[in-house]
Formats: C-alpha cells, sequence, structure tokens
C-alpha cells in the first residue's frame, strides 16, 4: 500500500486511514 517511510509519518499516517 504505503512505502515504510510514510508510514513513519503521523501526517502520511492519517492521510492512509482517511483514504482506507
Amino acid at each position: 500500500m504505503f512505502p515504510a517511510i510514510l508510514t513513519l509519518n503521523p501526517i502520511s499516517l492519517a492521510l492512509a486511514i482517511r483514504l482506507a
């Protein structure tokens, strides 16, 4: 899904949750 680097970032993590 998303790269591990982006997953480590809280902002990217929040975006991933919204996209999920």
